[in-house]
């Protein structure tokens, strides 16, 4: 009996090399085939995910929508690995090149710059993995769809807004974002190509403030002091609105100064709107462009048809629509809108998927 038992746990054991063997053979080191399968016969896939910064409150919501497409698509997506740059191309770079060595299959890119971080797309191309451009471009063709906002309608909707208001005449200045962004330079770009055609609307300085509340604050009182004559302020987001208005009013000058800002849909930048501080009009940079990039890594993933530059349209805030956006018990610097704003009829109004 014991012999008989010694014979089939022999006969086991080789049978098990056998297998074992078998299945190395057919391994491979080359991706193929990137995604694992289902146990329903489907396919689960990786994203990367590199990021410029998360040291903005507009970037915690940015990402905050990418997580909820992914959670709604657990069962397809195996895993979503995000990298922090924490605002440094170096690391940027350097966190790209890490996420290709993890086996992803799709790589989903916000650069901090547009030029810096362009080798990416080369780095991707050589690979065969797809790369989605997000928020920010970058100056290479070497991309597989790009979903940004639309940054030089955004500053276009201001200055047309601005100059109606004023019947094409005021002094003003521009507090910018940071310069080489492509959200900052499509912005410029958007309010030149209105107050061009206003001879009589005077540009008298545009200061870089890098998105910060600070740095507003900073600007704009340096910029008080050297120009009298200000009708009209245009802070590129609401951080730096913010800023800008404490300056003013520290100066008593907030009823001869008017802030127009791109950019404004924060809870506490609407409550500034809705106290009177920052005019109750903006272009908005939705934080849902996030949302949208996963719903375009999954449709090419799966096989399907997607536009190489996809602009998504930037929300107009008014006094009309302003409770839909206005959220007073959320947290001040939330940007609550996307929760309700942000629906699977709108996505698939921008996408056409």
């Amino acid at each position: 009996m014991k012999k008989n038992t010694r014979k089939i746990l022999n006969i086991i054991i080789a049978l098990a090399l056998v297998l074992s063997l078998a299945a190395c053979s057919t391994g491979t080191t080359n991706k193929e085939t990137p995604a694992t399968d289902t146990l329903d016969g489907g396919q689960k896939y990786v994203i990367g995910f590199s990021n410029c910064s998360m040291a903005h409150s507009w970037r915690t919501a940015f990402v905050d929508t990418m997580l909820y497409e992914v959670e709604k698509n657990s069962d397809i997506i195996e895993d979503f690995i995000q990298l922090d740059a924490d605002g440094d191309i170096n690391k940027q770079l350097a966190d790209c090149e890490d996420l290709l060595n993890q086996d992803i299959d799709i790589l989903l890119l916000s650069p901090q710059t547009s030029d810096a971080l362009a080798p990416v797309g080369k780095m991707c191309a050589e690979r065969n993995i797809p790369l989605i451009v997000v928020d920010r471009s970058i100056s290479s063709e070497d991309y597989t769809s790009a979903v940004i906002s639309d940054g030089v309608k955004m500053g276009a909707v201001i200055a047309e807004y601005a100059a109606k208001k004023y019947d094409g005449k005021f002094n003003w200045i521009n507090l910018e974002g940071t310069p080489g962004a492509g959200p900052n330079e499509e912005r410029n770009k958007g309010l030149d190509s209105v107050f061009a055609n206003y001879p009589d609307i005077k540009l008298l300085s545009k200061q870089p403030c890098n998105w910060s509340e600070a740095e507003g604050l900073e600007v704009m009182e340096n910029l008080l002091q050297a120009y009298p004559d200000i009708d009209v302020v245009i802070p590129s987001n609401g951080d730096i609105a913010l800023g800008a208005y404490k300056a003013i009013k520290a100066a008593g000058r907030e009823n001869e100064i008017e802030i127009i800002s791109i950019d404004c849909s924060r809870n506490d930048c609407l409550t500034a709107m809705k106290d009177g501080k920052i005019t109750m009009y903006t272009a908005t940079n939705p934080v849902y462009q996030g949302g949208l990039a996963i719903r375009v890594c999954l449709e090419i993933l799966k096989g399907g048809s997607v536009d190489k530059q996809i602009s998504v349209p930037p929300p107009i805030v008014t006094e009309d629509n302003f409770d839909q956006w206005y959220f007073p018990n959320d947290e001040p610097g939330d940007y609550s809108y996307w929760k309700t704003v942000y629906t699977d009829d709108l996505a698939k109004e921008i996408l056409g998927f």
